[in-house]
Formats: C-alpha cells, structure tokens, sequence
C-alpha cells in the first residue's frame, strides 16, 4: 500500500495543491485495492466460554463482537467468528477465525475450528471453570484482610506466642491487669519483666 502511494503520488515539484488534488482521485483506487471482511473479536473471551454454560449471546459478549454466520444444523447452532484482510493481489495478510457449536439447550458444545488463535485461548470445561472460580475467591478472602487495612488481632498474637512457648517447653509469660503499688496508675504488668521506678517527683 506504501508503495502504492508514492508511486502514484505526483513529487514535491508539482506542489502541494496538485499533491492533494491527485489525492482525492486516488482514494477511491486505494480503497478497493484493500478490501477487509468480517470484523475483529477479543480471542482473549474465549477463556470466558464454559462447556455446557455459556449461551450464545453470553459468547458473544465475552468476545466483544456478534458472530459473523450462523447457520441452523438440525437442533444445533454453529456460529463463526471471523476477520480477513486482502490486498490487491487478494493475498490474505491476516485472517483469524473461531467456529463455535451450541446445542439444543442453546449453551456452548464444542469448538468446531480456528484460524490464527494460540492454543492457550481455548474454552473451558465446567470442572476447571469451577476450579478457577475457587481459586480465586480463596485469593480475594486473602487479600480482603490488607485490603481494609485491618490489624492484626493482639489475642490472636497472644496465642501464637504461647504456642511456640509451650512447643518448646517453657512457659511465656503472660500479662495482666492486676494492680502494682511501685508502678504508675495503668501499667499492664507482665510478670518476669523488669520496669524502672521513677523517683517520687520526677
């Protein structure tokens, strides 16, 4: 196409009026030497599809475009999703397809055929969607704690501490509430742990 133009286009020397005059004759030349069908989808949806679950609307949706064809087999229905791009040599330089089957319950079957997609876009079954719902909702149940900045819960800390004291047999010491006469009004005391005194007055 690049070629194309600057072979057609006049020079610098005719100027830049008779440059945009052979333009406009141009285009509709340019225009029909490149012709494209079809229109582009999101390969990426096909990861949203389930086996048994997706309809064909909701297909649609995860893939961002309605189906190019669709034709009625018996009591199935097979839908193509398809884009090409040919130049005027009608040499296809890209082309991506998916043909997709639904059954009579109108939820996705079986992918009949593809063109140009990687093997990792593929749909899935109803065990891995499952999978990969659980997973992440145990993902988010982790997350949630950080994410509403909550602190961690002292007693839980507690317990902790004195679990790993008691695994390795000694005993940790634990603190209390219980007045100290030599300690200043609201001291937690915590046995086996030294506190300075002040001075009267300091």
């Amino acid at each position: 196409m690049a070629r194309i133009l600057r072979t057609a286009l006049p020079s610098h020397s005719m100027g830049h009026r008779a440059r945009r005059a052979a333009l406009v004759l141009l285009a509709p030349l340019l225009l029909a030497a490149c012709t494209f069908t079809g229109q582009t989808f999101n390969v990426g949806g096909l990861e949203r599809i389930v086996i048994g679950r997706t309809t064909l609307a909701q297909a649609a949706d995860a893939l961002g475009a309605l189906p190019d064809q669709t034709w009625q087999q018996g009591d199935t229905v097979l839908a193509r999703w398809g884009y090409k791009g040919s130049a005027a040599t009608d040499a296809v330089y890209f082309r991506q397809e998916a043909w997709l089957r639904f059954g009579p319950d109108g939820t996705f079957q079986r992918m009949e055929n593809t063109v140009n997609i990687p093997s990792t876009f593929r749909p899935r079954t109803q065990a891995q969607a499952d999978q990969e719902a659980a997973e992440a909702a145990t993902r988010q149940r982790a997350a949630a704690p950080a994410a509403n900045g909550q602190a961690a819960d002292p007693a839980s800390a507690d317990s902790v501490a004195a679990g790993l004291g008691a695994s390795e047999g000694r005993a940790v010491p634990q603190a209390v509430d219980a007045p100290q006469p030599l300690l200043p009004e609201g001291t937690r005391y915590t046995p086996g742990v030294s506190y300075p005194i002040g001075r009267s007055g300091a």
